[in-house]
């Protein structure tokens, strides 16, 4: 319950507590929200959120034609590599921006994890547009 006395609020964030947030199933949930006004303006809007863990960055190395990544998101583990399969002796191909991508995640808890990888690029990096 969220109760802001007499006053607006806004950006107020209440954390749902754990024994609550343990019953809730995929598409099974009923949300209420009630706004009582008993003087002046009153204005309800309100959003459920979780919070997603980023991944931290733990390593780098470059190389001639690859570049190895490795990060950390809650418990698990990805390696990323870009690599770029010419080398400098054809300028032609060279000046193409174009990499393959190949990835890997690891459980470091030996759990099952849901992994989602998401890849965006700009198609104006992609193509000459000038």
């Amino acid at each position: 319950m969220v109760n802001t006395g007499y006053e607006w609020k806004s950006d107020l964030k209440v954390n749902i507590p754990d024994s609550i947030a343990d019953t809730i199933k995929d598409g099974q949930e009923v949300i209420v929200a009630h706004c009582e006004n008993r003087m002046g303006g009153a204005l309800v809007d309100f959003g459920l959120y979780a919070e997603s863990k980023e991944a931290r960055q733990k390593s780098i190395d470059v190389q001639a034609t690859q570049t190895h990544y490795t990060f950390e998101c809650g418990d698990v583990e990805l390696k990323l590599s870009f690599t770029a399969s010419y080398l400098l002796d054809d300028l032609e191909t060279f000046a193409r921006p174009v990499n393959y991508i190949s990835y890997q995640a690891k459980a470091l808890d030996d759990k099952e994890h849901d992994v989602a990888i998401y890849f965006e690029i700009d198609p104006h990096k992609a193509f000459d547009v000038g």
